[in-house]
């Protein structure tokens, strides 16, 4: 499956990327926005679209064996990964630049040492119209619990420059990007907390036109999370 099929089939709508990290098992819903996750969190919520940017033998047994199981709408990788690249919902993605600010120009996807970079920049060119983040937190602890220290807990500083840049590169087409966790190092985002993010998005659709609810509501994106 190409990703060139998936441009804009979101348009005006937010989205909920969501990290592993110990705040993402704060989130209660995703209301009306469609998501995009990384790694094992569809483990835990059914995700619309899930990114993968290592390739199995990168992760951990335990955590890949959840990630095979889970079902996801649809699998987004740069890889040909073995049991994940036959499935019919696998979208290969072809890899734009190392912390690039293009946004899905050419059908290319920019990412960075952090699989959540790729999954905002995924969730652009699915047409979202703002993007919240939660559980990209570059701290101790996984949504799962634990409290093993983050790979990239010591890079914040270069974290918060990486996505400063992306988050300026998205405004200038008129996408925000929101920080819904209370306990990220991302201080460059500004913060909401997930309920007024979602609840936000809640009063746009009450006032929308019936065109753009039926689009928000379309039927095959499940927006359902189990704990």
């Amino acid at each position: 499956m190409k990703i060139q099929g998936f441009k804009n089939i979101h348009a005006g709508r937010s989205a909920i990327v969501l990290g592993c990290g110990p705040s993402s098992a704060k989130l209660a819903g995703f209301g009306n926005c469609f998501t995009v996750g990384v790694n094992e969190i569809c483990d835990v919520y059914h995700i619309n679209y899930l990114v993968l940017q290592n390739y199995d033998y990168q992760v951990p047994k335990d955590r890949w064996k959840k990630i095979v199981e889970a079902s996801p709408d649809f699998i987004f990788s740069p890889f040909p990964i073995r049991s994940i690249s036959e499935r019919e919902n696998f979208v290969h993605v072809p890899p734009g630049d190392k912390c690039g600010i293009g946004l899905g120009k050419g059908g290319r996807i920019d990412y960075s040492e952090t699989s959540a970079y790729m999954a905002i920049c995924l969730a652009v060119y699915l047409g979202a119209s703002d993007v919240g983040v939660i559980g990209v937190d570059f701290c101790s602890g996984r949504f799962s619990g634990g409290n093993m220290p983050h790979e990239l807990e010591t890079a914040v500083a270069r974290m918060n420059s990486e996505f400063e840049a992306l988050a300026t590169a998205m405004s200038e087409l008129g996408v925000g990007l929101f920080n819904l966790s209370d306990i990220s190092k991302l201080s460059v985002l500004p913060r909401l907390a997930p309920e007024d993010f979602i609840s936000r998005k809640n009063a746009d659709m009450a006032s929308s036109s019936p065109e753009q609810r039926t689009l928000a509501y379309s039927p095959g994106y499940s927006l359902s999370y189990r704990r």
